[in-house]
Parts: structure tokens; sequence; C-alpha cells
């Protein structure tokens, strides 16, 4: 049984790096989530290598394909713990 691993900001130099670690394990790993600020066009094609079956975009795009944020729920507020 593999790990799923969200990958929050896959198309940065971190999030690519940890993409190519989990390449090299796929017996141990797989990709569970990917997340994006602005680059669009790699963010979906690591969505279409990886399979990932949810895929977050930040800044949305003019030709909709920041849509794919809606597999994304609204942020919610954590609830706050008072010690009076």
């Amino acid at each position: 049984m593999s790990v799923g691993v969200a990958v929050l900001g896959s198309t940065g130099s971190i999030g690519t790096s940890a993409l190519k670690v989990i390449a090299r394990h796929k017996d141990r790993f797989h990709v569970a989530a990917l997340t994006a600020f602005g680059q669009k066009d790699l963010l979906q094609q690591q969505a279409r290598t990886w399979q990932a079956p949810f895929v977050g975009l930040v800044k949305e795009s003019a030709n909709g394909w920041g849509t794919a944020r809606a597999a994304w729920s609204k942020p919610r507020r954590a609830p706050t713990r008072r010690s009076w």
C-alpha cells in the first residue's frame, strides 16, 4: 500500500524536486493532490502525468483553467481556544 502525498507548490523548485523523489519511489508513494499559485500550464501537465485526483490553482486564469480549484473546499476559520 502506498502513501498519498499532497504536493503544495508543485510547480516551484521544492515541489518539482518532491515529485522527482516520488517518481523514484512509486511503490511507496502516490500523488494525492497538487497545488500551485499561478503556473497553470505546468500544473496542468503535472496533473496529467500524475493523475492527481485533486488539483488546486490559487490564481485563476482568464481562460478558465483556474476552475480546477473547485476541487478544494472554501477555507474555513479554525476554531479558537480561549483560556480565561
